[in-house]
């Protein structure tokens, strides 16, 4: 305590900032600013998605599409959380995030109330030709799966339990397929007839997949006629992948306390937090180049907090 109120006094403060000041600070200071420095710090050290990924591998075509949700501790932005003592629902703001898999860190988010439907966050995603958008079935919007079809993006999602559709045609299951859990692979219609008006029919691909580890059943659904049906199954189940993305943030930079009681304050530090995470994953990246035995995340985060205020070469 002592070294550091004696590194306080040279930069002229005669004691840390209190709570008060910061949250007076970033109820004025502009959220979309840190909105634009974390993308702007993506684009730069990672790169601009390119127009095109044709003749790309898979995995550097596919990108995740899932969100999470921070608890918060008011009503601001109402819609998650628990009901407290005096019956009201606590506030909730959700994080929607599209990871490019081979980079495992968000290279588009917005962040919302947790009301927000998962659906209105595709309007505002643009990826490149040929891409592979892997989807959880809570973002099945029939619209802008259309436009991915007119736009030669491929995606797969699990087939809604309210969805309608009818089978047009049995696709045959090869035996070595079968070994790896293929049950079916179909031809169908998707849509209602009823509401052709709102929501075209599109033929699509379904794939009935059992997985022997979780002992379950799945349904998945995609437009991509060329991948064979286990090929369908283990691109959803990469979708997993943004699920340790997810444990890295909160294990990491847990949003507990927060510095301020309205939206902005609150969706500046989900920004930070989301700054910082990205920040570390690149030095990670780094000094990870070339060496066999990689850093623990968790590790680096420790290091770099343990000398914020000294000059450290990673």
């Amino acid at each position: 305590m002592q070294a550091s109120a004696q590194r306080l006094s040279h930069l002229g403060l005669l004691h840390t900032p209190r709570r008060s000041t910061l949250a007076d600070a970033n109820k004025r200071r502009s959220a979309p600013f840190f909105e634009a420095l974390f993308h702007e710090l993506y684009r730069r050290h990672y790169g601009a998605l390119p127009d095109s990924l044709k003749c790309k591998t898979l995995l550097d075509r596919l990108f995740i599409v899932d969100s999470t949700t921070v608890s918060l501790f008011s009503d601001v932005m109402k819609g998650m959380g628990s009901y407290g003592a005096d019956g009201r629902k606590k506030g909730g703001a959700k994080a929607h995030l599209l990871v490019r898999a081979k980079d495992n860190v968000p290279c588009f988010v917005r962040l919302t109330p947790a009301t927000t439907n998962d659906k209105s966050f595709l309007h505002h995603l643009s990826v490149p030709q040929y891409s592979i958008i892997v989807m959880d079935r809570g973002y099945n919007s029939y619209k802008k799966m259309i436009t991915w079809n007119d736009n030669k993006i491929s995606w797969v999602t699990r087939l809604h339990p309210h969805s309608v559709w009818k089978v047009i045609q049995q696709l045959p299951v090869s035996e070595k397929h079968q070994k790896l859990g293929v049950r079916k692979d179909y031809l169908i219609e998707l849509g209602n007839p009823r509401t052709l008006k709102i929501n075209p029919l599109q033929q699509v691909r379904l794939v009935v997949f059992y997985d022997q580890q979780q002992d379950r059943e799945f349904q998945f659904i995609s437009n991509n006629r060329k991948f064979s049906p286990f090929t369908i199954a283990q691109l959803y189940q990469k979708r997993w992948q943004i699920e340790i993305l997810f444990k890295r943030l909160k294990q990491n930079f847990p949003l507990q306390d927060f510095l301020g009681d309205n939206e902005n304050a609150i969706k500046i530090q989900i920004w930070c937090t989301l700054i910082a995470d990205l920040l570390v994953k690149i030095v990670k990246d780094r000094v990870d180049k070339g060496r066999k035995k990689k850093w623990a995340f968790a590790n680096l985060v420790g290091l770099i907090r343990q000398h914020l205020t000294t000059y450290l070469n990673l």
